[in-house]
């Protein structure tokens, strides 16, 4: 079993290790967690994904009693390895979600070498879900509750037994005056000696009684952020209409558009790219329908004179006059060519 390091500044984390923990343990690779003072009053979730990239478990929440030492420090927590993050062999990651009024700040994924071990031989335990573990911690608060509430009331009882005391003193005091003076003297004594340790049982009830209702506070906000946790779960932010980012907003119970937009301006236009080259020549098309017949052709009586017609078969009919015919060609392309 290991212990190893993570500091978180900003979004950013630096580690001291990159193993996990072996393939089928889990509850006991401890990963010190130590957030930089932009992270405190933030409500802190650990998100694990094991090597196959699927949610390892129930997100975890950062809780008092995870704290390393919380008469030191309120930003450095203990957390453990999920068994859930460790089922598989390879890469897992974990992802440390901060929020606070609406706002919902997250580190970068942060990924873990999950060394392979054979299959465990019997079932790791569950994490338990966000709700359960927030309600473990209002029931540990509650817990202190009444044990404050007990010690006023003990404290209370107490001082009444130092306030009976004085009296009685008071009153053996009075009786033993006429006796001797010296006796009076050492009653009254007594007698202010019990006054002033009731004074003190009466002052610490009532810090007894300000501390008890500290604590029933700091229970009921808990609970506050728990339900406040539950609503927001699956509501992360979107692209609205508008083109801007809107996030959830857990006072209002609606989304807040943030103004924030989620395109970058548009840049300016390129040069326009080279002209490419030019395609070969596509085949010839099929041939057309026979259009209708054309007048019949004039006769050209003058020698060396030509002319053309086409038939009713679709023919390209040459005419001429004399002994020698012009000096007509077809080229490839199916150009009519005359050669002078």
């Amino acid at each position: 079993m290991r212990t190893f390091h993570m500091r978180v500044t900003g979004d950013s984390v630096a580690l001291d290790g990159a193993v996990a923990g072996v393939q089928g343990s889990g509850n006991v690779d401890k990963l010190v967690v130590r957030f930089d003072p932009a992270w405190e009053g933030l409500a802190k979730t650990a998100l694990w994904r094991d090597a196959h990239g699927e949610a390892a478990g129930e997100p975890k929440v950062f809780t008092a009693e995870m704290l390393v030492d919380p008469t030191q420090s309120q930003l450095d927590y203990i957390l453990l390895v999920p068994p859930e993050a460790l089922r598989w062999a390879g890469q897992c990651a974990l992802v440390i979600e901060g929020w606070k009024d609406g706002a919902l700040g997250r580190t970068v994924t942060q990924e873990f070498q999950v060394v392979a071990a054979p299959p465990a031989s019997q079932g790791t335990p569950v994490t338990p879900t966000q709700a359960q573990q927030l309600q473990s911690e209002i029931e540990g608060l509650i817990g202190n509750v009444t044990q404050e509430a007990q010690a006023a009331k003990a404290y209370k009882e107490e001082a009444g037994a130092y306030r009976d005391a004085a009296r009685q003193e008071a009153d053996r005091a009075a009786r033993e005056a006429g006796h001797a003076a010296d006796s009076a003297q050492a009653a009254a004594d007594r007698a202010k000696a019990a006054e002033e340790t009731y004074s003190r049982a009466l002052e610490v009830a009532g810090d007894c009684r300000d501390y008890a209702q500290e604590a029933a506070d700091s229970a009921q906000e808990a609970g506050n952020f728990a339900q406040a946790a539950q609503e927001a779960a699956g509501r992360g932010p979107y692209v609205g209409e508008s083109g801007t980012w809107l996030v959830w907003d857990g006072a209002q119970g609606v989304y807040r558009d943030t103004g924030v937009p989620a395109q970058g301006p548009r840049g300016e236009t390129g040069p326009t790219g080279p002209q490419g080259v030019v395609g070969p020549r596509g085949p010839q098309g099929i041939q057309g329908p026979e259009g209708p017949a054309g007048p019949a052709g004039v006769a050209v009586a003058t020698d060396g004179a030509y002319a053309f017609h086409v038939d009713p078969s679709g023919c390209l009919i040459l005419s001429y006059t004399g002994s020698t015919a012009p000096n007509f060609t077809v080229d490839g392309q199916g150009s009519l060519i005359l050669t002078l």
